[in-house]
């Protein structure tokens, strides 16, 4: 048995098994080895990005790889970075309820931090990128019809004021029009509104601080530039809703606005030209008081409106919305719409043609009547709203026989109407014809026309019949929303320019971030993360929303010296205090014994320094140490100098530099230019 086990063969066998056996522990050995390092690079997160970035859409993966990120801070030391906050940005409109539960679970950022964000914009007079590029984030969410809009335009007053931005080193409170900053003071603002036709939402989208009433080429150029912008983020605007200021006057007899061409083009795209239908009305009420209108063989007149009135004074009324304030309206209250609209009502000509009847009014108040009336029905045509109540002509316009048959006679009335003064010449009473005179007719029988073929351009491009609420091409917008900016400061009537420009981006940004009826809500979870990668937020401009600021490198200029005594008498002495003061702030930063005895070389009197004399409060002590100006510091001739030129640098550069960035900047290049010897070198 011995000789069989360890027979050459079996020796042979050992061996080889033997071999066999340690190359599997190697093997073993250089798998558990590879099998560690596979299960490190695995589970590293640079591979997991790896596999993001290959495996998932940029936003996802970028929303993931946060994600990630995040879960191993804490939440007091979570920072987002910009492509983050866009992408939230971008999230939030998709549907504001579901972002609210998708911040909790991929530690997104809060609504707060958004509104915070967006707070950091600086939205000067005129357009600005940023403002369009954070409103077209909004507008890519939304629904095609929503981006169907009015621009409302018109100027509120101002009040005239220069504020120092120090920390954008500019000025505040210039002519701003046409993008040209101008050095005469702002005392208008001209604003500009989007107004969806379809939907309930507006926006604030740009402003012009102006000096006076803007107008000419530079209206027409700023009109074009707005409206070019809006559409390049793909805003379709409708029509231009403005008053019957000269200014607009003026840009639509230029752009051929008339009745039968109510519109005009901007970039190949048809705008309707829309005047506001409650100033309109307005100025039908102070005309219609002032002169007499004549139509269709009937004249209208005043006195039976005021007859009226006083007959209906009894306990039980006619009218009881009508008072003295309908019949004698003062400034103040001609400027209120409810006036005009309850002056020309239903109930007033219902209650007129009672007393006609009832023999109260004469027949030749039918005319008057009539106007009443008809002015009724038209504005609330042209005034109609979702919630409309039961009134026949309040309806939505949807081209409804008696809809389109009264506007199409109002609009041959205005054409035919004639507006009559009466005029006392040499004695005898004389009828002028003034009507050339009157621009509310022309106002009008634009907007008549624009409402009409709006809404059979508005039915041809749908394809099917068109329902357009008229009240959502006036102005009430925009006048609500210069009472919001008038009460922001204390319900001040002409706010300044910085008031304004806080004020226009606090209500910007509650503006952009109120959910719109038009918005496209996907308030379903599956469908905001499918939807995620299909988000395009400008990840790679981000620039545009988080702009990073660029020095100014300003070429040194060399200032000669001025004498102050120089100048008159007043003005030596009240440089001389001032100088004293700026002495007294720089021994709070520095004071040395060097400095000391530099402050207190001057104590001879002279013609310069008696207002500081006299202004000084000595101390009558017996172990006083005042000197002859008190407590007060006298400056040296030198420092006088010295504080005189950089007056007269300033005096001289102010007005070029002010209408320009970087002012404090600017100004500042140019006073280090100017020398002082002083003997402590750390002054």
């Amino acid at each position: 048995q011995l000789l069989s086990l360890n027979t050459p063969r079996k020796r042979k066998l050992k061996v080889e098994v033997k071999e066999l056996r340690n190359r599997c522990q190697q093997l073993e050995e250089q798998f558990e080895t590879l099998s560690n390092q596979v299960k490190d690079i695995v589970s590293s997160d640079q591979h997991f990005y790896q596999a993001c970035d290959s495996k998932l859409p940029a936003n996802l993966s970028m929303l993931v790889k946060h994600y990630v990120q995040m879960a191993k801070k804490k939440s007091q030391g979570i920072r987002y970075c910009n492509q983050i906050k866009q992408l939230a940005l971008s999230i939030y409109f998709f549907g504001p309820q579901a972002y609210r539960f998708l911040k909790t679970i991929l530690q997104l950022p809060s609504t707060r931090t958004l509104r915070r964000i967006t707070e950091q914009i600086e939205l000067r007079p005129g357009l600005n990128d940023i403002l369009f590029e954070t409103m077209e984030l909004k507008i890519k969410n939304m629904k095609d019809d929503a981006k169907d809009c009015i621009l409302c335009i018109d100027e509120m007053s101002i009040k005239s004021h220069l504020f120092y931005k120090l920390s954008q080193d500019y000025i505040i409170g210039f002519n701003n029009s046409n993008n040209i900053k101008t050095y005469e003071l702002a005392k208008h603002v001209l604003f500009f509104m989007l107004r969806s036709l379809n939907h309930e939402w507006k926006q604030p989208v740009a402003y012009y601080f102006i000096n006076n009433s803007c107008s000419g080429i530079d209206l027409q150029n700023t009109i074009f530039d707005v409206i070019t912008k809006l559409q390049s983020i793909s805003i379709n605007i409708k029509a231009v809703t403005t008053d019957q200021g000269s200014n607009f006057t003026s840009f639509a007899n230029t752009m051929n606005v008339s009745s039968q061409r109510p519109f005009f083009f901007v970039n190949g795209k048809k705008i309707f030209y829309i005047f506001d239908v409650p100033h309109l009305l307005k100025s039908a009420r102070n005309n219609f008081f002032k002169y007499n209108l004549t139509f269709s063989n009937s004249t209208t007149d005043k006195k039976y409106l005021i007859q009226f009135y006083k007959s209906d004074k009894g306990l039980n009324r006619l009218a009881p919305k009508l008072t003295d304030i309908h019949i004698n309206p003062g400034a103040f209250q001609k400027m209120k719409v409810r006036y005009a609209s309850q002056t020309f009502s239903a109930t007033v000509a219902a209650g007129m043609k009672t007393c006609i009847e009832g023999g109260t009014l004469p027949r030749l108040a039918n005319g008057t009547v009539q106007f009443i009336d008809n002015m009724d029905k038209l504005f609330d045509l042209l005034n109609s709203k979702p919630n409309c109540g039961n009134k026949e002509f309040n309806q939505p316009f949807r081209n409804a026989d008696y809809q389109r048959k009264h506007l199409q006679f109002m609009l041959e009335e205005f054409t035919n109407m004639k507006i009559i003064q009466k005029q006392i010449v040499n004695g005898k009473m004389v009828e002028v014809d003034v009507t050339s005179r009157v621009k509310f007719l022309n106002g009008w029988k634009i907007t008549i026309s624009s409402v009409l073929q709006l809404w059979d351009d508005m039915t041809k491009e749908l394809g099917k019949p068109y329902i357009l609420y008229t009240g959502r091409l006036n102005q009430d917008c925009l006048e609500n929303l210069f009472g919001t900016f008038r009460n922001q400061n204390g319900n001040c009537v002409n706010p300044t320019p910085i008031q304004f420009f806080f004020s226009f981006k606090k209500i910007f940004f509650m503006n952009y971030f109120k959910h719109s009826s038009g918005s496209n809500c996907l308030d379903d979870l599956n469908d905001i993360l499918t939807n995620i990668g299909d988000i395009s937020p400008p990840l790679n401009n981000g620039r545009a929303l988080f702009p990073e600021k660029t020095p100014f490198n300003f070429s040194n200029l060399k200032v000669g010296t001025v004498d102050y005594r120089e100048l008159c008498f007043p003005e030596r002495n009240a440089l001389a205090y001032v100088c004293g003061y700026f002495i007294k702030k720089c021994m709070e930063r520095h004071s040395c014994e060097m400095c000391l005895n530099y402050i207190t070389n001057q104590n001879q009197l002279d013609q310069s320094h008696l207002f500081i004399y006299f202004k000084a409060y000595t101390n009558n002590e017996v172990n006083s140490t005042d000197s002859t100006f008190g407590k007060l510091n006298v400056p040296t001739d030198q420092f006088l100098n010295y504080i005189n030129n950089l007056d007269d640098i300033f005096i001289n550069n102010f007005p070029l530099l002010a209408v320009e960035d970087n002012v404090g900047k600017k100004l500042k290049n140019l006073l280090d230019n100017v020398p002082l010897n002083h003997p402590c070198p750390n002054f």
